[in-house]
């Protein structure tokens, strides 16, 4: 009777260590995919917020400005029709990724970025929908008033871009919350 119940003891033993070490490997576990998301997520967002604002940076202190002087201003002017079509894309993709990320770290002042750079977008796609359609593609010319509403497209493209000067702020003060939430449980 002994050997059973030391052998039923044991077994018993060996369940509860099996099933606490089942538990604390599934925590650990959680615990690596779960920063492994944060870090991918992190590094997601980065690399978006590089290539939009980046984007637009280069593409207007570099290409625009190279085409212009090579092809000319009206020839440029119809390229970047065609870019700023996926440069908008790109904004809308970076407004929903900020809203994510706030609604992620509950970062109420990342909302308001994620709104305003919607916005921005919302207004540049209408922008560029009422512009291309004072563009001649056959005739690579313009209407009379395409350059004064150019100019507020412009605008509110350069109101984008400081926008997009407050994303890494905002996604470093996201880190601390995030770490500051983390440290607490």
């Amino acid at each position: 009777m002994s050997l059973c119940l030391c052998v039923s003891n044991t077994t018993l033993v060996a369940q509860t260590i099996a099933r606490e070490d089942y538990r604390i490997m599934c925590t650990i576990v959680h615990m690596i995919s779960s920063d492994l998301t944060n870090v991918t997520w992190r590094t997601v967002l980065w690399i978006l917020w590089a290539l939009w604002w980046g984007g637009l940076s280069f593409y207007a202190i570099v290409a625009v400005p190279t085409g212009s002087e090579q092809i000319g201003s009206i020839a440029q002017g119809f390229i970047t029709q065609r870019v700023t079509y996926w440069h908008n894309a790109l904004g809308a993709i970076m407004a929903l990724a900020l809203a994510i990320e706030a609604h992620r770290t509950s970062f109420r002042k990342l909302y308001a970025l994620a709104a305003g750079i919607g916005i921005a977008t919302v207004l540049l796609f209408m922008g560029h929908r009422i512009l291309s359609g004072q563009m001649n593609f056959q005739e690579f010319s313009v209407s009379e008033n395409f350059y004064s509403q150019h100019a507020l497209y412009l605008w509110i493209t350069t109101a984008q871009w400081l926008l997009g000067l407050l994303v890494p702020v905002a996604l470093q003060a996201t880190q601390v919350v995030v770490s500051t939430i983390v440290s607490k449980t």
